[in-house]
């Protein structure tokens, strides 16, 4: 992502389809407040993962300090977590890219938009297994 702010950073990172305003706001205030005072600040795509963990639950059962401590621990997974980082670091940057029209996508649309519905195939059959 690119250089900004911590708090613009995190308001990117929390910009997750479902999440709604309220929750969004908390967990916001949440990052700023344990950035302010902790010596390593979540990262953004902790904040993603704690993002999507809130919008995931409609029961609203999940407060924002829950959500980002249970992201902080999926982030330690030893064979998981960095690539589960690695993952909401490039959604980050697909979605950024997404509101700028694509950038030099251009010809490559088509490919692209392939990629993105087979990724998400994939993601599918992942949960499965979880499941399993």
């Amino acid at each position: 992502m690119p250089d900004c702010s911590v708090s613009e950073l995190y308001v990117r990172a929390l910009n997750v389809v479902g999440l709604e305003p309220d929750r969004r706001q908390r967990l916001l205030e949440h990052l700023l407040r344990t950035s302010e005072s902790s010596a390593a600040p979540a990262s953004a795509s902790a904040a993603r993962c704690a993002a999507t963990l809130l919008a995931a639950d409609p029961a609203r059962r999940l407060s924002a300090p829950t959500a980002l401590a249970q992201a902080e621990l999926l982030a330690a997974l030893p064979d998981a977590g960095a690539a589960l980082m690695q993952l909401f670091e490039s959604l980050m940057t697909l979605a950024q890219l997404a509101r700028s029209g694509w950038g030099g996508a251009g010809l490559h649309r088509s490919a692209l938009r392939q990629t993105l519905g087979y990724l998400a195939i994939e993601m599918e059959r992942l949960v499965k297994q979880l499941d399993a």
